[in-house]
């Protein structure tokens, strides 16, 4: 049995994704966009952590992560190589090393699926620091204690291996951040220990008004008085307090939101085929949108608020269309999801190629420009 709100907030945390991508509706400076950028990224580590099962084999798990998150963001790699090396005369030796470092900052290609490999790793990490946590018989309180120093370690480490010019073989080279994104795993970690931990509260949640006045409330203050900036994928997060409590406090109102909007069939629906779907709104709406720019561009329609919803909404449709082909199709399917979930045949249990069974949002995670 699916959890409609857990869907929801997923649909609704991928299509602010899409939407902060769009140049024509937010610019990266914009009060709009700095405000879905503080939970956006924590939000996504938060329900990750939900779904985290660390009592199976860690090979295991990295095998069906690396279907999951790493075989997707390789077949992206693959299908970008030709335009990328044949019309935009790409260096092929970048553009390979920029796809095995698996971050964003250095792919030559669509940055924003930097999430993919820096979540594998996150989950690798996360069963590691469980393991360390169940030895030592740490309880709550002490795992928070911890997870709040590998926080202030996380910002901490920012700045340190980021856009810093090193001298190698002569040629100077400019650091942009670790392979796999691992300079931020402190701070991706701390969310995703977040939700592990609270997966109980989360999963069961229902709407209170309560909650949801209090969170907008302590959301809205937190931005007027600490003007928090957070974007992990250009190493920014300006303050420890303000940034994390308006973060957790985002993901407590995203949360209300998805629980009222999943009683509502007719916004359920959509937000819920969203969020099953965000593997693939992620892997494809960054060209499409683009491509729809500037076509739009062409025709004389310039970069305004009418023409950039029109690029979210085609870029929306266009990704959802491709989930369905994909999952209608075997081999389609096998480039792109774990083997569990390709559809060999028809199933009775399927509605429009989506499994009813639950899929971890792990294995369907979306992920952010600029954050």
């Amino acid at each position: 049995m699916r959890l409609a709100h857990i869907d929801v907030a997923r649909g609704l945390c991928i299509l602010f994704v899409v939407l902060g991508h769009n140049p024509a509706l937010t610019h990266p400076d914009s009060l709009s966009n700095a405000c879905l950028a503080v939970f956006r990224m924590p939000l996504l580590f938060f329900i990750a952590g939900t779904f985290f099962r660390a009592n199976i084999p860690f090979g295991t798990l990295m095998l069906d992560k690396a279907h999951a998150l790493i075989k997707p963001f390789l077949v992206m790699a693959v299908l970008h190589a030709p335009f990328r090396l044949l019309w935009w005369d790409a260096d092929p030796t970048e553009y390979l090393l920029g796809t095995l470092s698996g971050s964003g900052t250095y792919l030559p290609w669509v940055y924003t699926l930097w999430f993919l490999p820096h979540l594998w790793l996150v989950f690798a990490s996360g069963w590691l620091l469980e393991r360390v946590f169940t030895k030592q018989g740490f309880h709550s309180v002490e795992r928070m204690l911890l997870l709040l120093m590998l926080l202030m370690l996380g910002v901490w480490l920012l700045p340190v291996f980021w856009m810093r010019p090193i001298q190698m073989l002569d040629s100077i080279w400019l650091v942009k951040g670790l392979p796999l994104s691992a300079d931020i795993l402190p701070i991706s970690l701390f969310y995703f220990f977040m939700g592990h931990h609270f997966r109980a509260l989360f999963q069961r949640a229902q709407f209170r008004w309560q909650a949801a006045a209090l969170s907008l409330t302590v959301f809205v203050g937190l931005i007027a008085a600490y003007s928090p900036r957070t974007g992990l994928f250009s190493r920014v997060y300006t303050d420890v307090l303000g940034c994390t409590t308006a973060a957790l406090a985002g993901i407590v109102l995203i949360t209300q939101i998805s629980c009222a909007l999943s009683r509502w069939p007719t916004l359920r629906g959509p937000l819920a085929h969203c969020g099953v779907n965000s593997l693939f709104l992620l892997l494809f709406h960054s060209p499409v949108q683009s491509v729809t720019l500037k076509t739009l561009a062409a025709l004389g329609w310039q970069r305004s608020t009418p023409a950039g919803w029109v690029a979210f909404a085609v870029s929306v449709l266009v990704s959802l269309a491709l989930a369905r082909l994909i999952r209608s199709s075997a081999w389609l399917g096998w480039c792109f999801l774990p083997p569990s979930q390709i559809q060999r045949k028809p199933s009775p249990l399927a509605i429009d190629g989506v499994p009813m069974k639950p899929i971890p949002l792990e294995d369907v995670a979306p992920v952010v420009r600029g954050v």
